[in-house]
């Protein structure tokens, strides 16, 4: 009797590996968001610098309180983007967070599906080896009792 490896355990190693990847490209991918994120941040920093230089500079050297105003509210808005930014950033953190757990999770899975998938083929490796002694047994056991009947 000749067992066969159960295609069970690689399908099992199958489907860990491809949500294990499933979760690393979602990581990979929110890192990718952060950094454009952070480079967005940077920008409106530089921009907020310069149109505030500006702004000290337009008030040094004249009065014209409409051209200030725009300045003013250009500004604001600038800081409000930029919080809504720091907000996104502070999400995209705790995202990355789960995102890091979710795929050690499936590392773990991963590499229980191997453990197992390995253990299974092992034991049908160690029933043929067994049922093959027995056999090579039987058949010296049977060529022994042949050459006494002699």
């Amino acid at each position: 009797m000749d067992q066969k490896p159960n295609k069970v355990w690689d399908v099992l190693v199958s489907k860990a590996n491809i949500a294990r990847q499933s979760k690393q490209n979602a990581l990979d991918n929110l890192r990718k968001i952060k950094q454009q994120t952070i480079d967005r941040q940077n920008k409106i920093d530089r921009l907020l610098n310069e149109y505030q230089t500006r702004m000290e500079a337009m008030q040094q050297e004249s009065h014209n309180n409409v051209e200030a105003d725009n300045h003013r509210n250009f500004i604001f808005q600038l800081m409000d983007i930029q919080n809504r930014t720091t907000a996104e950033l502070a999400k995209l953190d705790n995202d990355m967070i789960e995102a890091r757990g979710q795929l050690l999770t499936s590392e773990r899975e991963c590499l229980k599906a191997d453990y197992l998938a390995k253990r299974h083929h092992d034991e049908i490796a160690n029933t043929s080896a067994l049922i093959e002694r027995k056999d090579t047994d039987a058949l010296g056991l049977m060529q022994f009792n042949m050459n006494s009947l002699r």
